[in-house]
């Protein structure tokens, strides 16, 4: 069996600031470690990369796989939604450390999976997926942390609705299965090229007149972006162990309207508007 190349420290440090500076402009369209732009965002990446890197230089010596690496991401994500709902101090707290700093992990795969050369179609889905874990994870369990602050049943009855919500939601269900179908036909390259994914002229993005409403309520307090989720934990922080904020059961039910109506939305353009591809 051959023997990967081992990095030097300062060599991984350059690798993974590159890598990821070009990730954010993909993604972002912007330089994710300028301060002057976004300076906390800026802050955690640099954080991120640093702490990252470290991680990787020692798992390069080890038998540790980018995969494990990802499937450790996903349980912690799962563990921090079912201690936040614990009703424990502690257990609690151990919660909103693991929400802010296991996103490091999230940083850490992607390189050590290039310099094992162990990069893969399973690692990208398993990446993608240990986010949707620790996402769901996380909603579930702020909304029974509501319950257990408020002995309220209706914080418990929303998570329940914003999971399933989110579980059954049909444009969503669409993509896996022309996604499947296309990779079960023999000319799906050129199945691929027929679609235009990136003109927004396209009749997909016609087909209705809700993509700025869309947009509008994506953008608006996105729970699912690193900064918000962090704003909540600080907030979460400070309901639990210093002084009750009484907003803090609205930004819940914002998130609930907000998941609501991208449900209603995706029921249109799947059902109503015929969002499916026909050949």
């Amino acid at each position: 069996m051959k023997k990967n190349k081992t990095y030097k420290y300062g060599t991984l440090r350059k690798m993974h600031y590159s890598r990821q500076r070009i990730k954010g402009f993909k993604l972002l369209k912007t330089d994710i470690y300028d301060f002057f732009s976004k300076p906390y965002s800026s802050l955690k990446a640099a954080f991120f990369t640093e702490t990252s890197v470290i991680l990787i230089f020692f798992l390069q010596f080890t038998r540790i796989t980018p995969n494990f690496v990802t499937m450790l991401y996903a349980f912690l994500g799962l563990l921090s939604g079912i201690f936040l709902a614990s009703n424990n101090n502690v257990l609690i707290l151990t919660s909103l450390v693991l929400i802010f700093f296991k996103g490091i992990l999230d940083w850490t795969d992607g390189l050590l999976a290039k310099i094992k050369n162990m990069t893969s179609n399973l690692g990208d889905a398993l990446d993608r997926w240990a986010g949707l874990v620790g996402y769901y994870s996380y909603l579930a369990g702020f909304g029974l942390y509501l319950f257990n602050e408020y002995q309220n049943k209706y914080f418990a009855l929303t998570t329940l609705l914003v999971i399933f919500i989110k579980s059954i939601d049909l444009k969503n269900f669409t993509f896996l299965v022309i996604g499947l179908k296309i990779f079960k036909e023999k000319n799906n390259k050129n199945i691929l090229k027929s679609i235009n994914f990136e003109n927004k002229s396209n009749n997909t993005y016609k087909a209705h007149g809700l993509i700025k409403l869309k947009k509008f309520i994506l953008e608006t307090l996105d729970d699912s972006r690193a900064r918000v989720m962090d704003i909540i934990v600080v907030l979460i922080f400070i309901d639990h162990f210093y002084k009750s904020l009484f907003f803090l059961p609205y930004i819940f039910y914002f998130i609930t309207l907000k998941c609501f109506l991208i449900f209603t939305v995706g029921i249109y353009v799947a059902y109503f508007k015929n969002y499916v591809f026909k050949k």
